[in-house]
Order: C-alpha cells, then sequence, then structure tokens
C-alpha cells in the first residue's frame, strides 16, 4: 500500500455513499491499498491495478472493482 493511496483515503475529501458517486471522485479500495479516479461512465482512470499502466477499469455495480470500494471521497 503506498503512502499517498493511505493519506487520500484519510485526509482527503468528504465521504459520500457510494451510490452518490460522480464524476470525479475519488475511489478508495481495500482501505486504501488502491486508489482510482471515477470517469462517470461505469469505469474509473487509474494506475497500477493489474493494468501495469495507466488505463481504464470497470467499476460498475456488480464488477470485481465496485465490490472492494470502501470509500468514495468527494473533492470538491
Amino acid at each position: 500500500m503506498s503512502n499517498a493511496s493511505r493519506v487520500q483515503a484519510r485526509l482527503v475529501g468528504t465521504t459520500v455513499p457510494v451510490q452518490n458517486m460522480r464524476l470525479g471522485d475519488l475511489l478508495i479500495f481495500n482501505n486504501g491499498a488502491h486508489v482510482g479516479s471515477n470517469d462517470g461512465n461505469g469505469r474509473m482512470i487509474e494506475e497500477g491495478g493489474g493494468l501495469g499502466k495507466v488505463g481504464y477499469l470497470r467499476v460498475a455495480p456488480g464488477s470485481y472493482w465496485y465490490n472492494h470500494i470502501t470509500a468514495v471521497k468527494r473533492m470538491f
């Protein structure tokens, strides 16, 4: 778990319910082990997470990543 991910999970933004996530929200996985940004189309943009590069992963209800969200943080 990176230090930056832990800091984002604990200290950044305001927590909102998963069902209310919107474009630009930070998606926190496994209590800060991983962080992505919601693209608003049932996907997130992120680096790592099995891709090994910057890219998109599905985060729609029922997907692997959706099932591992532990927090949604709104930055604005």
